[in-house]
């Protein structure tokens, strides 16, 4: 009797999303950039961070700083998610991810990146926030990720 109560309320909840896609978005979007193990290309990632959702549209777009004429977009209408591949030797880049909901709200965030070795001399990747009133720097050790939820800007 104990455990049937809990497990019948957890089936309440979970059914829906079972059931089929999300009219409503539940979380905000998740910008995720790894590397390989051989560490000479970076994995980006943006998509839900907690359910699968359907987006209207999503970009996510990569700009050289040191070499300005580098540049790769990902681009989808309809789609859960977009991924690149940039090889290291592209770094310093930036990275633009941009959502749009099926509501017509959008989430954009800026963050640049770098590879380089810490102060142990290991390969690690940097990462700065142009859109953060501070220029804070924030430091992964492969394979380590990092991981940024894409805020909402505003409705079109």
């Amino acid at each position: 009797m104990l455990v049937t109560i809990p497990g019948l309320l957890a089936l309440i909840l979970v059914t829906p999303s079972l059931l089929g896609r999300q009219p409503e978005l539940a979380s905000l979007p998740i910008l995720v950039i790894g590397m390989t193990q051989d560490k000479a290309t970076f994995v980006l990632d943006v998509s839900g961070a907690i359910q699968a959702y359907l987006y209207a549209n999503i970009t996510l777009a990569v700009t050289g700083i040191a070499d300005p004429s580098f540049s790769d977009t990902g681009w989808e209408l309809d789609t859960y998610n977009v991924h690149l591949r940039v090889a290291a030797a592209e770094a310093p880049f930036l990275v633009w991810a941009y959502l749009e909901d099926q509501q017509g709200n959008y989430f954009e965030y800026n963050v640049t990146v770098r590879f380089g070795l810490d102060e142990e001399d290991r390969p690690a990747m940097f990462f700065t926030f142009p859109d953060e009133p501070t220029l804070d720097e924030q430091r992964r050790i492969p394979p380590d990720d990092f991981r940024v939820a894409v805020p909402l800007r505003g409705s079109s």
